[in-house]
């Protein structure tokens, strides 16, 4: 960067951002930053170094502009080629709180810890499920594993009309 902010003198910047788009405004982030300008040989040089930096909702961003210029004119063997410099960064979150992720599961092989398991096939793929969560959550499934119906002890169900991968985002939000 070259500008009236670096006083018109050559800086390198560099930022992080971190979950500036989370719906949460309670989480937060800790981490450590190493940045470092690599030759063409993969050898670094430290250009900063950062202890501990909280992200929060009102500072998602972490960085730093420094002049450079002079100390990478030392360096510069290596450093440059076709004009471009090589920045590697080595980050190490700790301490994340209130992050939304989602987890997902792989339902085309059986879990280990459902005792109740039934393989649903939609659209010809196989789907393990367990019959007493699904059944918790919708009385059409309660209904057809447990209520009087052909469903009730076959361990594998065809659902027809039923796209795979719509059925499978189902199951994630249940």
């Amino acid at each position: 960067e070259c500008s009236e902010r670096t006083g018109n003198v050559p800086h390198l910047a560099c930022f992080l951002y971190c979950n500036e788009e989370n719906e949460s405004y309670e989480w937060s982030a800790r981490k450590y930053c190493l940045t470092s300008l690599l030759n063409m040989k993969g050898e670094a040089l430290e250009v900063h170094s950062r202890k501990q930096i909280v992200f929060k909702i009102d500072k998602y961003f972490s960085g730093f502009h420094q002049r450079l210029w002079s100390r990478f004119r030392i360096f510069y063997q290596g450093f440059i080629k076709d004009d471009k410099i090589v920045v590697e960064a080595r980050i190490k979150v700790i301490k994340v709180r209130g992050v939304i992720s989602m987890l997902k599961f792989d339902f085309s092989s059986p879990p280990s810890f459902v005792a109740d398991n039934v393989v649903l096939v939609v659209e010809g793929k196989k789907v393990h499920v367990g019959k007493q969560y699904l059944a918790m959550h919708s009385p059409i499934f309660q209904s057809m594993f447990y209520g009087e119906f052909v469903e009730k002890g076959k361990e594998e169900i065809e659902l027809k009309d039923v796209s795979h991968e719509e059925f499978i985002e189902l199951l994630y939000v249940i």
